[in-house]
């Protein structure tokens, strides 16, 4: 789940950045593009909800959901604050407007993640997340 998560992360962050876009239903960017994972941050939204109902956002849970799994993974852990806002609004063609493309060169994919306001560092972590799973790494 770990790298579910954590793409979920991804897709929120760079369409909208970090405001729960992408789980809102009905969502044009899930229509955009093939995505798992919000069934997991819903259960945990709900969970949380029943405990202290209205003080985490859905935002945060997805942030934190994507960091935790990684831990549990195997991965690092990091420091991160709370304090996202849920966005309101989903909008399909963003997705295309703001997303690198897969066949994006190293450059474009560099300007991009500059763009908002992230490094190579981050281009390495955020690809290698899709390696969570044991299955997607195929040596031959």
């Amino acid at each position: 789940m770990g790298a579910t998560l954590v793409r979920l992360f991804f897709h929120d962050y760079f369409v909208r950045g970090c405001d729960s876009s992408i789980l809102l239903d009905p969502n044009t960017e899930k229509q955009a593009i093939a995505l798992r994972g919000d069934d997991t941050v819903n259960k945990i939204k709900a969970a949380l909800e029943s405990i202290c109902p209205g003080v985490i956002s859905c935002a945060d849970v997805l942030a934190f959901a994507a960091r935790d799994s990684t831990t549990a993974s195997g991965g690092f852990t990091f420091g991160m604050p709370s304090g996202r806002r849920d966005g309101l609004g989903s909008i399909f063609g963003e997705v295309f407007q703001h997303m690198p493309s897969r066949s994006s060169q190293l450059e474009d994919l560099l300007k991009s993640f500059d763009a908002k306001g992230l490094d190579a560092v981050d281009l390495v972590a955020l690809s290698g997340a899709a390696l969570l799973r044991p299955n997607d790494l195929q040596l031959r």
